[in-house]
């Protein structure tokens, strides 16, 4: 996608930033996260460890699109994650199709 297709779709990704429901309240938070990952994915060569929920990390890189999402959003399929059992199968099917790697806590 060129420059100037993806400026385009700033503003869209930018709403649907500060609607999530991990972001009410919060859209200094939200597009902090958003800049942090567009600045960092960028400077820094490989896999990046980004915060997905407490003390739990996943490894992301420019291109997956989950993981991407994560650093947008933290815990992006709210919903489907409501309780950690669901949070640690959805992870688990994630791991498995090849879309995320979890980085467990020290």
């Amino acid at each position: 996608m060129s420059v100037l297709g993806k400026m385009r779709q700033l503003p869209s990704t930018v709403r649907s930033l500060l609607a999530h429901p991990s972001n009410q309240g919060r859209p200094f938070f939200a597009l902090a996260r958003f800049l942090r990952w567009q600045i960092g994915s960028r400077l820094v060569p490989g896999p990046i460890a980004v915060p997905l929920t407490g003390e739990i990390k996943i490894l992301a890189a420019p291109g997956m699109p989950g993981a991407t999402g994560a650093a947008y959003l933290g815990l992006h399929e709210y919903a489907a994650c409501t309780t950690s059992d669901a949070c640690f199968e959805y992870g688990l099917r994630e791991r498995a199709r090849g879309r995320v790697a979890a980085i467990p806590p020290d």
